[in-house]
């Protein structure tokens, strides 16, 4: 059987060894070792992507939203999918789709259905793939979200984005 460049990719949960690897791909520190210790709960998993040993890709699957979160009341819209994130020079070769399907096979267990939410004008890429993938908006026009929080280092962490928030059946 001939192999495919998926052959030898892994996705589980990270784990604190996983911190430089996740920390290359997306800064700072203090934020990975947050969601680390917020995976320690039923309600929240912090998830990677693995090719040969490295970390290639990462996303939070949260069933219910970490009390550091300034959304951390608001039950709508769960389970969700939060910054799916895979390696720049990797995207586009299908590990994404790879790493979603696996992602929505983890929350089919509990859930009939999965929400996440994109800003379509900063990232029209990640939109039209997340629409490939089988998510429908749930509103025609984006909205103007805030979010919000301080990290375990005491650094706040803040934006605004337009929001479309979309959702699939598993």
């Amino acid at each position: 059987m001939p192999s495919t460049h998926f052959d030898n990719l892994l996705v589980r949960d990270a784990t604190a060894m996983d911190v430089t690897g996740l920390t290359r791909l997306k800064q700072p520190e203090a934020v990975h070792r947050d969601r680390l210790r917020d995976a320690q709960s039923q309600s929240f998993r912090y998830v990677v992507l693995e090719h040969c040993g490295d970390v290639i890709g990462f996303a939070c699957l949260v069933f219910m939203r970490p009390q550091a979160w300034s959304d951390a009341h608001d039950i709508s819209h769960l389970p969700q999918l939060v910054d799916v994130q895979i390696a720049p020079a990797l995207r586009g070769q299908g590990y994404g789709a790879y790493f979603i399907k696996a992602l929505e096979q983890m929350a089919r267990s509990s859930a009939g259905e999965l929400f996440l939410a994109v800003d379509p004008l900063s990232n029209a890429r990640a939109f039209a793939f997340y629409q490939r993938l089988g998510y429908e908006p749930l509103q025609a026009n984006p909205y103007m979200k805030h979010w919000e929080f301080v990290d375990s280092g005491g650094n706040l962490h803040s934006g605004d984005d337009w929001t479309v928030d979309m959702v699939k059946s598993l």
